[in-house]
């Protein structure tokens, strides 16, 4: 009797559920045979799945008698590359990936708009409107860096939200740190940095309704594969770039899935505590904090020491006199 499709799983699952076994069998061969009777489709289906990953760009070898072998997944960075097995409890469980957006911000909005579930990730090739702090312009060449928005929804405070970014900050700079060995640390609030040049920023933008939050999106630029020249003449001597820190290019996907599994269990410590643990860890990796600064406001500048950060994320400057201000935004220049 010939062997029958599961009638409910479509063919975008089997394709994900093949490369999941290919991915775990890690540099071995696993048989069409195999994985049909795990998988309860025809060969017929496993073939197929096999055949539109390779269009996808993963490239996985053949050999007759021992089946199937993934040799490496795509260069760029595809959404069912990064979110099969990535195993995480709610970041990236979904991952939509675009070659170019004005913005993975403004597709993320949209998508949480219309009901798409937390956790969701958008990420881009590259953004022909990225934006930064204060509607800033953020440079993202196509195939360089990692350019990613993310739709949370805690139930939570909308006075907590601000927490989120110091939470990616904290999450970017311990992978650069504790899995690819770049000191990295954080500017208040939302800049990463490796040697006084800004590697990362993280944002975040809120909708919410009374004392209630719809969703934020929290947002992080990863500068990656960029060389020296890469970086626009403004940036030449404030950027840097994974691969000028450690001389040689690196593989952007897994960059990303480090990030989202660290982000993934960040958030959910933010979940249980209200981010009492994210304000540590933030302290732990400041290069802000016991240094003289300068807080360029809309309409005035702060100067003094930076002694702390709040528990809503703001930073707390002593200033000449040694009253205690606290700064909840703005521009930060260390001064020593």
């Amino acid at each position: 009797m010939a062997k029958r499709e599961c009638p409910r799983r479509g063919h975008d699952s089997v394709e994900k559920e093949v490369l999941g076994i290919l991915r775990r069998a890690v540099g071995e061969y696993v048989s069409g045979g195999i994985m049909s009777r795990r998988l309860g489709v025809s060969r017929a289906a496993v073939w197929k799945a096999v055949e539109s990953l390779r269009k996808k760009e993963f490239r996985i070898g053949s050999r007759p008698n021992l089946g199937y072998i993934l040799v490496h997944g795509p260069r760029h960075i595809v959404g069912l590359d990064i979110e099969t097995g990535l195993g995480v409890s709610a970041i990236g469980k979904s991952v939509v990936s675009f070659d170019s957006v004005s913005s993975t911000i403004d597709v993320a909005a949209s998508f949480a708009r219309n009901g798409s579930p937390e956790g969701t990730v958008v990420v881009a090739e590259s953004q022909t409107g990225g934006r930064g702090r204060l509607g800033r312009r953020w440079s993202s060449p196509a195939g360089c860096g990692i350019w990613c928005s993310i739709i949370l929804k805690p139930a939570v405070s909308p006075r907590d939200a601000p927490k989120l970014t110091l939470l990616i900050a904290v999450a970017v700079a311990r992978v650069l740190s504790e899995e690819y060995r770049i000191n990295a640390r954080i500017k208040w609030p939302n800049d990463v940095v490796v040697r006084k040049r800004k590697i990362c920023g993280a944002l975040t933008e809120l909708v919410a309704e009374q004392d209630a939050i719809r969703y934020v999106i929290a947002s992080f630029g990863l500068n990656v594969n960029q060389s020296p020249c890469m970086f626009p003449p403004e940036l030449a001597e404030t950027a840097t770039s994974m691969r000028i820190e450690k001389g040689r290019r690196l593989d952007r996907p897994e960059v990303l899935r480090s990030v989202l599994r660290e982000f993934d269990a960040e958030y959910a410590q933010f979940r249980n505590d209200g981010g009492v643990r994210i304000l540590e860890e933030w302290r732990g990796l400041s290069c802000t904090l016991g240094k003289r600064v300068r807080v360029e406001l809309r309409e005035e500048r702060v100067e003094g020491v930076a002694k702390d950060i709040g528990g809503d994320g703001s930073l707390i400057v002593e200033t000449r006199g040694g009253a205690l201000r606290s700064v909840a935004y703005g521009d930060v220049t260390l001064l020593r």
